[in-house]
């Protein structure tokens, strides 16, 4: 054997070796990266996205708006607040950079209610089982009253709102 032999074959093994400690590592910072990526982190505004909720109504639209915890999906007749909760799956939400520039409103859930009772706008509260109509008068720390046209109060948790429509 020669030296020039040994000291190539040894090369091509560091090389090798090299190439696979790549490979892994590579697959590895994908992995971390996509741990860090919210399910809002993967919706931008005009994305278009078709949406399964919990009441069992599937809705298609152009997102509109991202908060933290909520979407605003315009959809054919109405435009609807999603509750992130309140969705069962989702289809469209295709961005996977979490590190792109952030489009999400840091508004919750609980800033966009109490928006709606200072402005005493009649919604559609629509929950798991029920839609409750009228106008949102107050908004508590984890629920909103909204009243009927008859004066009927009904206070609805904000963990069973899944959607609201104005």
């Amino acid at each position: 054997m020669r030296w020039d032999e040994l000291f190539e074959d040894l090369e091509a093994q560091a090389e090798a070796q090299v190439a696979v400690e790549r490979e892994d590592l590579v697959a590895e910072v994908d992995a971390a990266e996509s741990a860090r990526l919210l399910l809002l982190d993967r919706l931008g505004r005009g994305d278009v996205a078709k949406v399964a909720l919990a009441s069992g109504l599937i809705v298609e639209g152009a997102v509109a708006d991202v908060g933290v915890g909520w979407f605003l999906l315009r959809a054919r007749p109405r435009e609807l607040l999603v509750a992130l909760r309140g969705v069962e799956w989702l289809e469209g939400a295709t961005r996977a950079d979490p590190d792109r520039e952030r489009t999400a409103r840091r508004l919750g859930l609980g800033h966009v209610l109490r928006g709606l009772a200072a402005r005493e706008v009649e919604v559609v509260v629509e929950t798991r089982n029920h839609d409750v109509a009228g106008t949102v008068t107050r908004t508590g720390a984890d629920h909103v009253d909204v009243e009927s046209d008859r004066g009927r109060v009904a206070s609805v948790p904000w963990d069973a709102i899944v959607s609201v429509a104005i």
